[in-house]
C-alpha cells in the first residue's frame, strides 16, 4: 500500500511524513491507496491526473465535433476525387482541354495526387483519434496547415493558369480551410481536454 505525494506524484511508503523527492509534508489524514489504482510515478497519465484535469479525459465536448469531421471528411474527399478529379483523366472532353495547356494539366495532376495523399492522411487521423494516440494533436495540426497551404498554392496557380469557371470554387474552399485552421490549431495546442485524452 502506498500514498502519493500531492506535489510531485511520487509513490511513498504508507506512513511517510515527508516526500523523499520534493520534501513536502505528507498530509497526516491521507489514506493508503492501492498500487494498482495508479500508473507508474510521473508517467504522463499520472502527471495529468494530478494537474487537476483528469475529469476532462474522453472523446467529449468539442472533440465530438472533431470526430464527426474526421468521419465525414474522407467521404467528401473521396467523392471529390471520383466526381471532379478523375474525369480529367478519363473523359475525352477534359483530356482534350488539358492536352493544349501543359501548365493546367500539371496543376490538375498535382491536385489529384494531393487529394489522394490527404485522403490517406485522413484515414490515418481517424485511427489516431479513435485510439487516442498521443501523436494525434500534432498530426492534426500538421494536416490542417498542409491542407490550407496546398489549397492556397492551387488557388493562386489555377487563377494564373486558367480563368475556367470550373475552378471558381477554389477561393471559397481555401477560406473555409483557413478559418478551420485558425480555430482548430489553437484548440489542439492549448485544450486541456486534448492533453488529458490523447495519452496513449
Amino acid at each position: 500500500m502506498k500514498t502519493i505525494c500531492s506535489t510531485c506524484a511520487l509513490g511513498l511508503p504508507f506512513g511517510a511524513r515527508f516526500c523523499s523527492k520534493c520534501g513536502v509534508a505528507v498530509a497526516a489524514a491521507a489514506q493508503p491507496i492501492p498500487r494498482a489504482f495508479y500508473p507508474s510515478p510521473m508517467s504522463p497519465t499520472n502527471a495529468r491526473i494530478f494537474n487537476g484535469y483528469w475529469h476532462l479525459e474522453g472523446l467529449d465536448g468539442w472533440l465530438i465535433v472533431v470526430g464527426l469531421g474526421l468521419l465525414t471528411s474522407p467521404l467528401f474527399l473521396a467523392h471529390t476525387i471520383i466526381t471532379a478529379n478523375l474525369p480529367f483523366l478519363t473523359e475525352p472532353s477534359h483530356r482534350a482541354a488539358l492536352s493544349g495547356d501543359w501548365a493546367l494539366a500539371a496543376l490538375v495532376t498535382c491536385q489529384i495526387a494531393a487529394n489522394i495523399v490527404f485522403l490517406i492522411g485522413l484515414l490515418l487521423l481517424n485511427y489516431l483519434f479513435f485510439t487516442r494516440k498521443r501523436t494525434f494533436p500534432l498530426c492534426m495540426i500538421l494536416y490542417r496547415v498542409l491542407r490550407t497551404g496546398e489549397l492556397l498554392i492551387l488557388l493562386v496557380a489555377f487563377r494564373a493558369a486558367s480563368s475556367s469557371p470550373e475552378f471558381a470554387g477554389s477561393g471559397a474552399k481555401f477560406f473555409i480551410a483557413l478559418l478551420g485552421t485558425l480555430i482548430w490549431v489553437p484548440y489542439f495546442l492549448f485544450s486541456r481536454r486534448v492533453k488529458a485524452t490523447f495519452v496513449r
